[in-house]
């Protein structure tokens, strides 16, 4: 696969260590320290979506205002044209 796990075991250690330091048992610490650092992934992953949503308005925003601005106008007193 080729991934580096390394950086995520010294995070997971770094955050299981502040939790034992702080008054968790090494078991709870690190179940808690688990969960932390999935909660900080979801963050990250809502953040970016968030980021595509609003690039992909820009987007569309973009292609659309052009368009409007090039549509005719209608003259509504004019009398219909019928067949």
């Amino acid at each position: 696969m080729g991934t580096n796990i390394t950086p995520y075991q010294h995070m997971l250690d770094h955050v299981t260590q502040y939790f034992i330091n702080h008054g968790s048992s090494p078991a709870d610490a690190a179940s808690r320290a688990i969960g932390w650092i999935g909660w900080t992934i979801q963050r990250q992953i809502d953040l970016l979506a968030y980021i595509g949503v609003v690039f992909s308005l820009a987007i569309v925003g973009a292609v659309i205002i052009p368009i409007a601005l090039t549509i005719k106008p209608i003259n509504l007193a004019a009398p219909p044209k019928g067949h």
